[in-house]
């Protein structure tokens, strides 16, 4: 009786420490596009753009504070008429929970990690090495998407990650409006590993992968320096590379950054040879004032036609009260979608500002509520 009581004593202090207290956090985001392509004036709000970029979002996060557990969901709302006659909506919501066995048996300050997660109408990212600092991914490598993952990641410290994650091949609709079908499952693996401070290097393999025509199959590695962080210097200063070969289709992406900067400001380059297409992006962030928003980038998305593939743009705005105000202009020389999304689509914390979508001069007004 003794050992049962005291079993259900280890049990209820372990289960008060996995639930002792739960932090909330999250955001909406929406805003509204103007657009001049040389001829006349459109104009629309988040998600009504024909694209999941540019969308009215709504981000909810829930975690206990020794990071036993955490969950997140999200909710989008936008307009795709890329696959049907008409336009029709698409109100995608996603999720996922993740819990850390490591820490709930070993407790929250120990080093070594076991993540168990599971995903839903979301696909897994490999861990990746490069810093991405112009948020266009060009290094991201992930899965394609069925309708739910199941994702482990297991490591210790920084030192080493490895993480294995897929889903069963499930029978869906090739496109939104139900014009085929076909059978999609996946499976990720990837590893991680930064054994000094500014030094990480990763490697990454999906079965089918995303953002390829075909998506069959894609391999990848990465390596960041931050020499600042090594050298334990008063500003940042480092390099970075990437390549990822989409091997069932012989495509290949290689990306190279250089980024630095100190309190005032920091900034980037990086270059892009997208299957033969050389890519240039370029981007400034000052910090002149406390809770305010002021950047500039810009770009060539082809090399062998510059004067007709480059942009530039800028955001300017203020948070007060979890509450961020921003600005965005724009112009694009590009005839299309050369360049898929601007410097800010991506670019974690900030709003997203939406592909580059056609030639001409764009206003994208853009709110965000902080909670």
């Amino acid at each position: 009786m003794k050992k049962v009581l005291v079993t259900l004593l280890v049990l209820a202090v372990a289960v008060s420490g996995v639930f002792a207290a739960v932090n909330f956090s999250g955001s909406l985001t929406s805003g509204y596009v103007i657009q001049n392509d040389g001829s006349a004036w459109t104009s629309w709000v988040f998600g009504d753009d024909n694209k999941d970029t540019n969308s009215t979002t709504l981000k909810l996060n829930i975690a206990d504070e020794n990071g036993y557990w955490s969950g997140a969901i999200e909710g989008a709302l936008y307009v795709d008429g890329s696959n049907a006659g008409d336009d029709y909506p698409q109100n995608r919501v996603n999720g996922d929970i993740t819990v850390d066995l490591a820490k709930i048996i070993a407790g929250p300050d120990t080093d070594w990690s076991a993540q168990i997660q599971l995903l839903a109408f979301d696909r897994i990212t490999g861990l990746r090495a490069y810093t991405n600092k112009s948020g266009l991914n060009y290094d991201r490598i992930r899965t394609d998407e069925p309708g739910l993952w199941a994702n482990a990641i297991v490591g210790y410290g920084k030192l080493i990650q490895f993480q294995v994650g897929g889903a069963p091949a499930i029978t869906t609709n090739d496109n939104a409006a139900g014009a085929g079908t076909g059978t999609r499952g996946d499976v990720i693996i990837s590893a991680m590993t930064e054994p000094l401070d500014g030094l990480r290097v990763s490697v990454d393999w999906a079965w089918r992968g995303d953002g390829a025509d075909t998506a069959d199959g894609v391999f990848g590695g990465a390596a960041d320096i931050n020499i600042g962080a090594l050298c334990g210097l008063d500003f940042d200063l480092g390099v970075g590379v990437a390549d990822k070969w989409y091997y069932g289709e012989g495509k290949n992406v290689l990306s190279a950054q250089i980024y630095g900067g100190i309190d005032l400001f920091s900034m980037f380059g990086e270059y892009v040879l997208d299957n033969g297409t050389s890519r240039l992006h370029l981007g400034l962030d000052l910090n002149v004032l406390e809770h305010m928003v002021l950047n500039f980038y810009g770009g060539i998305g082809d090399f062998s036609t510059p004067a007709t593939m480059w942009y530039v743009g800028g955001n300017v705005g203020y948070e007060v009260y979890g509450i961020t105000f921003q600005l965005n202009l724009q112009y694009s020389a590009l005839p299309g979608e050369g360049v898929e999304k601007s410097y800010m689509e991506d670019k974690g914390g900030d709003i997203a500002q939406g592909a580059v979508k056609a030639r001409g001069f764009s206003i994208t007004p853009s709110i965000r509520v902080s909670f």
